[in-house]
């Protein structure tokens, strides 16, 4: 799979609803964000019964008007009985532009909350790439893992989401919507290229791999199906998409802790082998 695949918006695990699913009672956390909302809707497709909770109240409102099952998060609207999976995709992408404490609680003590509440059934924890790395955002998803390991829970996973294409943090949002509402008068963007390398998925890509792993057993999982791509190639394939003439950007330094190739493991990780080609399990 190429850079203008991943532009065009082509998936890259072909993700279905799910029969598993099917009159399974989930809870989604994040329901408003972008993965959540993609692992809610997939849900729905799939026959599940799915209730969604999140913090930004404008967007509980607008899926309250499309008439789904989604409240504002508090300590009590968690504590739902009966329940057979849920899904934790509450998390902030951007600690490091974010107030450092509140984003890292958020990210740790959240998730710590969730595995107190949410005692029944499977707890399926949307993870990242970066928590093999050491950037604020990966150091703080690499806790949420090791949280979630020594809770003692028997039904608990974790996923390592890589980067998803036009979700709400991603770069590829940015340059879109420099392309198309302003383009040089307002600026060149500000983009790493050169020798600079990630992982590359779609959003139903990711809402799909939370759900083909939360029915397999205990344990950190890695995306390792997904096309590692050079980010000057997925600039100059947006460009071509969107048909901006202008290929000049503003190179800048990655943020703290980034490199130029990200891995999906630490060196002290393997991967082990699983009924799924596209993921593996992090021993």
């Amino acid at each position: 799979m190429k850079a203008i695949d991943i532009v065009l918006g082509r998936s890259v695990f072909q993700p279905k609803p799910m029969v598993e699913y099917k009159g399974k009672k989930c809870l989604v956390t994040g329901c408003c964000g972008s993965i959540g909302r993609e692992v809610f809707d997939l849900l729905l497709k799939s026959g599940a019964y799915v209730v969604g909770v999140d913090i930004y109240e404008n967007g509980i409102v607008k899926m309250l008007h499309e008439g789904l099952d989604a409240r504002l998060q508090n300590a009590n609207n968690t504590r739902i009985d009966g329940l057979d999976y849920t899904f934790h995709c509450s998390a902030y992408k951007h600690v490091i532009t974010g107030e450092k404490f509140e984003a890292v609680w958020w990210n740790n003590v959240d998730t710590t909350q969730y595995i107190d509440r949410v005692t029944e059934g499977t707890l399926v924890m949307a993870s990242t790439d970066k928590a093999a790395g050491a950037s604020e955002m990966g150091r703080s998803k690499k806790r949420c893992e090791r949280i979630l390991a020594e809770s003692g829970r028997n039904n608990r996973v974790s996923v390592r989401l890589v980067n998803c294409a036009y979700s709400s943090g991603s770069v590829l949002s940015l340059w879109k919507d420099f392309m198309t509402k302003g383009g040089d008068k307002v600026g060149y963007p500000s983009v790493c290229l050169g020798s600079v390398s990630r992982y590359w998925m779609q959003l139903k890509d990711a809402a799909y791999s939370l759900l083909m792993a939360g029915l397999l057993e205990s344990g950190t999982y890695a995306i390792t199906g997904a096309p590692k791509i050079n980010m000057s190639e997925m600039w100059t394939a947006m460009c071509e998409t969107y048909q901006w003439s202008h290929f000049d950007c503003k190179l800048v330094g990655l943020q703290k802790g980034d490199a130029d190739h990200e891995n999906l493991t630490t060196f002290e990780e393997k991967l082990e082998e699983t009924s799924l080609t596209w993921m593996h399990k992090i021993i």
